[in-house]
């Protein structure tokens, strides 16, 4: 098992969910998400060709994470038309074990980080045409996409005041006047999933001081708890030590900007309105954190570094793929499948998750038992029909529940527990009607 093939988790399970739909439909539901479409719709023709298991599904964020190395490396040669910086650039976003964890999810992150560094690449290169394509594409794919092109935005306006005689103001600005036009069709959408999070809340909580300085550390060493983490944070620092910083240095200005701008922005907006700030939606600030570390190096001591570097990356990333951490639901469904009796009933057991979705893709469907009414909106009910959530139990003389809560928690009121597998943190059990 690994991580292309082990069991989808919940968010996967969704995403694979609304892929299988027409797309004028995935487009219709995702309108009611939090999202917009650009990947569902991608990955729905991409599956096409490569299939609906969790390999086939996969394989696009693999296919979005390799481009993205690329694209990076094609900034660092534009800034720098240094071989090393551009290699190194390349191969630091291939082993960054934050993006090496969602290149293995069927999720829009991977897309997100690729669409916003492509469209940065053509904005550096100044080639207009394939800017505003990338850089529409990317609000399609995820709004924190937004940040980068307004870091584009500000950047040309800090240029155009610099030296405003030998500029012409409106053709600078031309290309960002195309792509708010050619966003025009989902700004209704955009207005209508902003106003959901804002009038129903969301489950992200406020960021503290703290969260800020992790963000970035997560930027290095990834999410996964492992003892080579802490060995790359001493390593990426030592490296920055040893960069050469100078004040006027245009384009080491320009990458510290579109690195701690955007993170700012999130920070102030997550108080002052709803809370926004989490890891996975600044997924694209990557790139531009690793073409600092790579860039401005001193050539006596930085290139052992990012020898000792790059072992590690490439231990904790072997270790990661090998060891995959999501719930075994496919081993789950398998056993429901062997003992399942004609007549007998499934739910999901509602707490902290529910795993609808899951058990939708595994063929073993479960309604969600909510007896304290309708679940929020962002536990994925734009996709849920009226019948995936149900407020009594089901008149049956068995019942299975599948839940990642504790099994103490569970108590079916005229039934009594018969069985119980536990696979992971996953529990699945059987419970017989009282005689």
């Amino acid at each position: 098992m690994n991580q292309l093939n082990v069991s989808l988790w919940g968010d996967e399970a969704w995403a694979a969910t609304l892929i299988n739909k027409t797309p004028l439909n995935i487009i219709k539901f995702v309108s009611h998400d939090t999202s917009p479409p650009f990947y569902y719709l991608f990955t729905h023709f991409w599956t096409r060709i490569f299939g609906m298991s969790e390999i086939g599904l996969r394989t696009s964020s693999l296919f979005f994470w390799f481009l993205t190395a690329v694209f990076t490396a094609l900034i660092a040669h534009q800034l720098w038309k240094n071989k090393k910086t551009t290699f190194l650039a390349f191969l630091l976003v291939l082993l960054n074990p934050f993006l090496f964890q969602y290149a293995f999810e069927a999720r829009m992150y991977a897309i997100l980080a690729l669409m916003s560094t492509m469209a940065t690449y053509f904005f550096v290169a100044k080639k207009w045409p394939a800017y505003v394509i990338s850089a529409t594409v990317s609000l399609y794919c995820h709004h924190f996409s937004l940040f980068i092109i307004f870091i584009h935005f500000l950047w040309t306006i800090l240029e155009f005041i610099k030296k405003p005689q030998k500029q012409n103001f409106w053709k600078k600005i031309r290309p960002f006047i195309f792509i708010g036009f050619l966003y025009l069709p989902w700004i209704p959408a955009m207005y209508k999933q902003t106003k959901m999070v804002t009038d129903k809340g969301f489950w992200l909580g406020k960021p503290v001081p703290k969260d800020l300085i992790e963000l970035i550390l997560k930027f290095i060493k990834g999410l996964n708890k492992h003892v080579y983490q802490k060995y790359l944070v001493i390593i990426a620092v030592f490296i920055l030590l040893l960069r050469k910083w100078k004040l006027k240095d245009s384009k080491t200005n320009f990458l510290l900007l579109s690195l701690f701008l955007p993170i700012f922005i999130v920070y102030i907006i997550s108080h002052v309105a709803q809370s926004i700030f989490y890891d996975r939606y600044m997924i694209n600030l990557i790139p531009v954190f690793v073409l600092i570390l790579v860039s401005n190096r001193r050539k006596t001591f930085s290139f052992p570094f990012f020898l000792v570097f790059i072992f590690f990356l490439l231990r904790l990333n072997f270790w990661f793929f090998t060891n995959p951490d999501k719930r075994p639901f496919k081993q789950l469904a398998s056993y429901v499948k062997q003992t399942r009796q004609q007549g007998d009933t499934l739910i999901n057991w509602s707490g902290k998750a529910h795993h609808l979705f899951e058990s939708k893709y595994y063929g073993v469907y479960a309604p969600i038992y909510t007896p304290d009414g309708p679940l929020p909106f962002y536990t994925g009910t734009a996709l849920m029909e009226s019948f995936d959530q149900i407020e009594e139990l089901p008149d049956s003389e068995r019942i299975g529940v599948m839940t990642s809560e504790p099994i103490e928690t569970i108590n079916l009121e005229s039934y009594i527990k018969t069985d119980r597998q536990q696979f992971g943190s996953l529990s699945f059990s059987w419970w017989e009607r009282k005689k």
